[in-house]
């Protein structure tokens, strides 16, 4: 079910549900439901949104003490801009140290919370919570089952991040 019918399934249901809590205290979701969140007080430490600057150019003003942005678009010639910010900046970092002593939340999303937050979500895992590609990817896929909906678009991403991982354990 890709194409059209993918399209009319994500409208239903990603762009109208809430963010999915991927491990305790880390939420993926879409920008709809970023905003409803937001704007309903959920409050969050950290925000990353996956989204380029004129995808989503607002700021989360009272939304979080901080906002990083991951700017990439959701097409998988994007994939090695992805990989080079997700292993030369410290946004999985930021992430850890936010949810560290089990208390912070952090928000990461993109349009809909299927494929660029997925997969930072799973890199994360992969850095932090010493998983495979796989297992990464089954746990986000389990907690947010629209996650990599009809394929993955950044699973060359995802291999070479986990490689990487894999040599500095």
């Amino acid at each position: 079910m890709c194409g059209s019918a993918a399209r009319v399934f994500l409208t239903m249901t990603a762009a109208g549900q809430l963010a999915s809590e991927i491990v305790p205290g880390l939420w993926v979701g879409g920008w709809r439901a970023a905003q409803r969140e937001l704007n309903g007080g959920v409050e969050y430490d950290l925000i990353v949104t996956c989204r380029t600057e004129s995808e989503c150019p607002h700021t989360y003003d009272c939304a979080a003490p901080q906002v990083r942005r991951i700017a990439v678009r959701d097409d998988p010639l994007d994939g090695p801009r992805l990989l080079a910010i997700l292993q030369e900046t410290d946004v999985l970092d930021d992430v850890d140290r936010t949810l560290a002593g089990g208390v912070g939340r952090v928000l990461v999303h993109c349009a809909m919370g299927v494929q660029r937050s997925a997969a930072v979500a799973a890199c994360f895992l992969m850095r932090h919570r010493g998983h495979t590609p796989l297992s990464a990817v089954a746990l986000v896929r389990r907690r947010r089952p629209e996650a990599f909906f009809c394929r993955i678009t950044f699973a060359d991403v995802l291999r070479a991040f986990g490689a990487a991982c894999s040599r500095s354990f």
